[in-house]
């Protein structure tokens, strides 16, 4: 009888195990980058996230311009939210938008990611640039042609200094968002989130970190605890 309910105990505990390695939600991503033509990835300038499961690994897609510019469109189906933004913004800093469908900042809609470290960056379709005012507002802007040429807009709503990295809810005129001023080589990473077992945070990448690092800690402790009862099993 002994043996008999270590067994059932050791099938029920790996069942459990095997359900928290899939507890981590895979989203969509498609990123502009400035890869020429799907030759080989090099810098993310611009990065749309949705909570939509894709099943296609990673997929490229050439853009190409009347200016003959060149840039390239990815599409990654095998990350959660914050495991794709390590990979695309090493070491780097960028812009987090948690765009949201109600005032209150409950129900996410997408997340876009902007690079912002102060340079031009030109694409077939986007030429942007982040920059800070003297009182802390954050600015994304838009050049018309390329980085040379044409005039300076706004891509986004300027977002007050007060409004980024505190997780509150930004309601503007076209824009209801939280705003996060992310530290990419930032190695540990709790953020805000839609997913409401997700903490807030300042400086690193925003997604499914401690859910992920809980997950991998329970599969830890599970797997430990089916050794000893597989070892009790033994001696009886």
């Amino acid at each position: 009888m002994k043996a008999d309910s270590v067994c059932v105990y050791i099938l029920a505990l790996g069942s459990l195990l095997s359900s928290t390695s899939t507890s981590s939600s895979t989203v969509t991503a498609k990123e502009i980058n400035a890869d020429p033509g799907c030759t080989g990835r090099t810098t993310t300038i611009y990065s749309t996230i949705t909570e939509d499961v894709c099943r296609d690994g990673m997929t490229c897609t050439p853009e190409s311009g009347w200016t003959n510019s060149v840039s390239s469109e990815y599409k990654f189906c095998n990350y959660d939210q914050a495991g794709y933004l390590r990979y695309a913004f090493p070491n780097v800093q960028y812009l987090l938008f948690e765009y949201f469908e109600d005032n209150e900042c409950k129900t996410l809609i997408q997340s876009s990611a902007i690079l912002a470290d102060g340079k031009c960056h030109s694409s077939v379709h986007y030429t942007l640039m982040f920059k800070t005012g003297d009182d802390g507002t954050a600015y994304v802007l838009s050049r018309g042609i390329d980085c040379d040429r044409g005039p300076w807009s706004n891509f986004t709503e300027p977002i007050p200094k007060t409004m980024i990295n505190t997780g509150k809810c930004f309601v503007g005129e076209h824009t209801i968002a939280k705003v996060y001023l992310v530290n990419g080589s930032t190695s540990s990473s709790t953020s805000t989130s839609a997913n409401t077992s997700v903490a807030t945070s300042a400086t690193n990448g925003r997604g499914t970190a401690n859910t992920t690092a809980s997950s991998s800690a329970m599969r830890t402790t599970l797997s430990m605890l089916i050794l000893a009862i597989a070892s009790t099993f033994a001696a009886i």
